[in-house]
Parts: structure tokens; C-alpha cells; sequence
């Protein structure tokens, strides 16, 4: 497909329901989808059909040391975290996971300690 976007040959899926079919769209047929985590998070269904030609790959929590390599990477590549605009006190745990439940948030939910 000469002079045409065809999207990415890899993406990584940290989002979630709520993201996947944005990450998937970008992902190129024959690409392949990381997938960080599960599809939860959302009440609407996880639209299958675009997965076709693409590849999904569950990835593992590894060891902290393979932890810690991947946050040298990122910083080496200057890779920042999405984190949702609201920030919730320890004693607002119940907001929060509220907050998190409801899907309405955009990255990752904050408690600070």
C-alpha cells in the first residue's frame, strides 16, 4: 500500500476496554497487539472484529528487575504515563475505586499515600 498509512506494526495495550478499539485500529493487519492486562473496565462489548489480522500477545508481569529495565527504558525514551486528571486522598479510597469501576477515567487512577 504505497503512500498510504497502514498503522502500526506493533502497538501495546495498557488501556483496557475503553481503549482497545483505538489501539487495534492503529495496529496494522498483520500487526501485532501487546496486550498489558485485561479487557476490564468497560460496559460496552470488546468489538472482536478487530482483532482479524492482527496478532495478540498476553504479556506477564515479569520480575522486578525486568521491572525496573523497562522504567530505564522508558525514561531513556522519555515515555510518560497517562494518568487521569483526578487525584483522590487515601481516605478516598472508596471515590476511587468508584471512580476506576465507572470507566470514566482517562489513565491511570491516583491514591496518594
Amino acid at each position: 500500500l504505497e503512500g498510504e498509512d497502514v498503522g502500526a506494526a506493533i502497538a501495546i495495550e495498557v488501556g483496557g476496554a475503553a481503549t482497545f478499539p483505538k489501539t487495534a485500529t492503529a495496529t496494522a493487519i498483520g500487526g501485532r497487539i501487546n496486550m498489558i492486562g485485561t479487557l476490564g473496565g468497560s460496559r460496552e462489548p470488546v468489538p472482536l472484529g478487530l482483532t482479524f489480522g492482527r496478532t495478540m500477545v498476553g504479556i506477564l508481569v515479569g520480575s522486578r528487575a525486568m521491572f525496573e529495565a523497562m522504567l530505564k527504558a522508558f525514561a531513556a525514551r522519555g515515555v510518560k504515563p497517562v494518568i487521569d486528571e483526578k487525584r483522590f486522598a487515601f481516605d478516598d479510597l472508596g471515590q476511587a475505586l468508584t471512580h476506576l469501576a465507572s470507566g470514566d477515567h482517562i489513565g491511570k487512577v491516583v491514591v496518594k499515600l
